[in-house]
């Protein structure tokens, strides 16, 4: 078991006296060290919960390391609440309306995200699954257990740990390195301890050498290749990322307004579009499959015409002659052609730590 709290400004809030019977959410709460709010941040934690809210205790959570079901519990407290004689009901509010909003909480990112008119709704998310990784290890959780166990294990990749760098809180990436590389360490010499290297030909040595993409011919480059791709914060948004796939199939077969907004947004880019094509395979029935491809790849053909013109306009408006003309959209066409063909947003500041 272990003890958490909600807390508002520098002191503790103890939850209000309900009696709860809920399983599997995910539940945002704020991170308490020493009895106070050390640093104003939202923490993503998968948990299980089925027990009675004391008066005046802190909440008992145990935990799970699987979550099957999808819900979304909010039991934040804005700072600047009355601790005094608002605060209980406000904390019972707060709590019935997570559970109030259990049927649909799950899918407001997505319709969100449909509606950001951006180049690629699932960019829209990645983007913010991302950033919320970055600064909830960076924030308090490297200090977690639980945590560390995992970046422990699974390390970063060349990406992510580029963004813990522009984030800002270089202790805390030292701390998180620190335990990494002791036990990446202890892993290395158990693989280098057993290593012999095979045997080769003349005609191996005189070929062109060949890595990309090849597959490992030792156990030690196998291990490697391992590790270049295990990625803490790649495994996160990856969870998301499925779940968000589920609930965009859920959704277009059963929401109406969602449909809507599909066939009237500017397709995927091309990476998350190869991923949406082959979920369909299995998540719709032929017909939905034949209504849904000729929507998608109409909306996609559009949207590639689109950016095509309008990044030969950028090109054409360098033309002296064109000077005095209007840039219509074309002005920041480069940096949203780039995310259509291959993701992401190139043109995006960098990702730090608030002051």
């Amino acid at each position: 078991m272990k003890d958490t709290g909600l807390a508002c400004g520098s002191g503790w809030f103890s939850p209000v006296h309900q009696s709860l019977n809920i399983s599997q959410f995910h539940l945002f709460i704020f991170p308490i060290a020493h009895g106070r709010l050390t640093r104003f941040h939202k923490s993503v934690l998968c948990i299980t919960i089925t027990y009675r809210i004391p008066v005046a205790k802190h909440v008992k959570i145990s935990w799970e390391k699987k979550c099957s079901t999808t819900l979304f519990l909010d039991l934040r407290i804005k700072a600047g609440y009355n601790i005094g004689k608002n605060y209980e009901k406000t904390v019972s509010h707060t709590v019935a309306r997570g559970i109030l909003m259990k049927k649909n909480i799950a899918t407001l990112p997505l319709i969100e995200a449909f509606r950001a008119d951006d180049e690629c709704p699932f960019c829209y998310l990645e983007r913010a699954a991302q950033q919320h990784a970055i600064s909830f290890i960076l924030g308090s959780a490297y200090m977690e257990d639980y945590i560390r166990e995992k970046t422990d294990a699974l390390g970063f990749c060349r990406h992510h740990y580029k963004m813990m760098y522009d984030y800002g809180n270089r202790l805390g990436s030292a701390l998180i390195l620190s335990t990494h590389l002791k036990k990446l360490n202890q892993e290395f010499e158990k693989q280098i301890s057993g290593f012999t290297s095979g045997k080769s030909t003349v005609f191996k040595r005189i070929k062109p050498a060949r890595t990309a993409g090849a597959p490992a011919k030792t156990p030690l480059g196998a291990w490697l290749d391992q590790k270049e791709q295990s990625c803490y914060v790649c495994d996160y948004v990856d969870q998301i990322y499925n779940r968000y796939l589920d609930t965009f199939f859920d959704l277009y077969r059963k929401n109406e307004e969602f449909r809507t907004l599909f066939e009237q947004g500017k397709g995927f880019c091309l990476p998350h579009y190869r991923d949406l094509v082959e979920c369909a395979q299995d998540k719709l029935t032929e017909t939905e499959k034949q209504t849904f491809f000729q929507t998608a790849n109409a909306r996609m053909l559009e949207h590639l015409k689109r950016l095509e013109n309008e990044v030969t306009w950028f090109v054409d408006k360098n033309d002296y002659r064109n000077k005095e003309k209007d840039w219509g959209n074309s002005a920041d066409s480069v940096q949203r052609a780039m995310q259509k063909c291959s993701g992401g947003y190139p043109a995006d500041p960098v990702f730090k730590q608030e002051p």
